[in-house]
Order: structure tokens, then sequence, then C-alpha cells
């Protein structure tokens, strides 16, 4: 498995250079990071206010379709982008496409998705530090 992220890391930077190809990655590992420090209630509920979606919504999908809560994020905000629905999105994502490819075949601006993601993880950081 771990060969397989990095061999399709690999050829995203080679598509789309290094800061494209990564900022996806980043994106849901900061996710990732900050889901660490807070219970699943609270990140489920920030997203889901974030996304316009209900946490019971959320927390189904990312079981169904074992997904990180960044994954499920950046899924989410992609298929909105593209105007497809979230599990099109992931089938593509799970038969081997990296999120950049997905993106671009979607004619989705990612900048945009990174962009949205950012202020997530601010909400969700300022949610950390409050009681």
């Amino acid at each position: 498995m771990r060969a397989f992220v990095f061999a399709a890391f690999a050829l995203a930077f080679l598509t789309f250079g290094a800061a494209s190809a990564s900022a996806q990655y980043v994106d849901i590992y900061r996710i990732n990071q900050i889901a660490k420090d807070v219970s699943d209630e609270q990140i489920l509920s920030g997203i889901a206010g974030h996304l316009g979606v209900s946490a019971d919504v959320l927390k189904k999908e990312k079981a169904d379709h074992n997904l990180s809560f960044g994954e499920l994020y950046f899924a989410h905000q992609l298929a909105k982008a593209a105007k497809s629905d979230l599990k099109t999105v992931v089938s593509e994502f799970r038969s081997g496409k990296v999120w950049g490819i997905i993106a671009k075949e979607k004619n989705v601006n990612i900048d945009e998705i990174s962009k949205d993601a950012r202020q997530l993880e601010t909400a969700l950081k300022k949610s950390r530090r409050d009681p």
C-alpha cells in the first residue's frame, strides 16, 4: 500500500508539478492531524458546517468508503465543484487515480479547494482551542 501511495504521488508530481501535486495531500494531512486532537464528533461537526452536509451523513460516508477525515472533506469538495456525486469521486480515487488527476479530468480548480481547506483548518483549530 505504501508503494502504491508513493507511486501515485510520483505520478501526480510528474503530471502537475510539485506545488499542484502536493497541495491536496498537504490539505488532507493537515485536516487529519487536527482530527487527532479532537473528538470525532467535533471534527464531523466542523466539516459538516463547512460543507453544509449533516454530521450523521458524513459519519456514514466515512465508514462506508473507508476515508480519513481529510479525504472525506476533499472528496466532498471535489464532487461539489465537479457537479458530481461523492460515490463517483471516491470510486475514481479507489481505482488508483490521484486527486489531482480526478480534478483535472473534471475541470476543477484544485486551488479553490485548497483555499477552502485552509479556511476549514482555521475554523477547526479555533474550535480546538475553545472550551
